[in-house]
């Protein structure tokens, strides 16, 4: 008898349970494989992203992509995406969902991130001024935010985005 019950618990420890991915963070989204894109826990990012994304294609900064949100945060997302007051390439912001967009595009082939990817690459292209640099935030605002800074990298960050991507 304690032969069979050891061989069913055996057997028992050899067959692979399926484990919920654990959640990351979104700095440690940015920076895995390629094939990882594929897998859920990218794509519940991805769907972050896009819910995140403003209706003239950019991003706010200082947000959290990888959080798990909620119905009702998902819901007040929703209705803010027709604000696009705040959209900027400051503090890493635009460019990196953009980039994330097109990895899981790539792994996925889901048009959803296509889109979110094209989308965010026309808002730099139509917040880029004529000399070809670009400004903090777009929609303009006057003041301080209009200007072009080399010290916070956000000019920097979007010429790095078009030269890696």
């Amino acid at each position: 008898m304690r032969f069979l019950s050891a061989l069913i618990l055996s057997l028992f420890c050899c067959i692979p349970i399926c484990a919920q991915e654990e959640p990351i963070s979104w700095r440690e989204a940015l920076s895995q494989n390629g094939e990882w894109y594929s897998r859920n826990e990218a794509r519940r990012i991805g769907d972050n992203v896009l819910l995140f994304q403003r209706e003239n294609g950019g991003w706010v900064k200082n947000r959290d992509m990888a959080v798990i949100l909620e119905e009702n945060e998902k819901e007040k997302l929703e209705k803010l995406k027709t604000s696009n007051l705040g959209t900027t390439i400051d503090n890493n912001a635009t460019f990196t969902q953009i980039r994330f967009l097109g990895r899981v595009y790539r792994a996925t082939g889901d048009k959803r991130y296509k889109d979110g990817f094209i989308k965010g690459f026309d808002y730099l292209l139509k917040a880029q001024y004529e000399n070809g640099v670009w400004q903090q935030f777009y929609l303009l605002r006057n003041g301080y935010y209009e200007n072009i800074t080399y010290n916070e990298g956000p000019m920097m960050g979007v010429c790095l985005f078009y030269t890696f991507t």
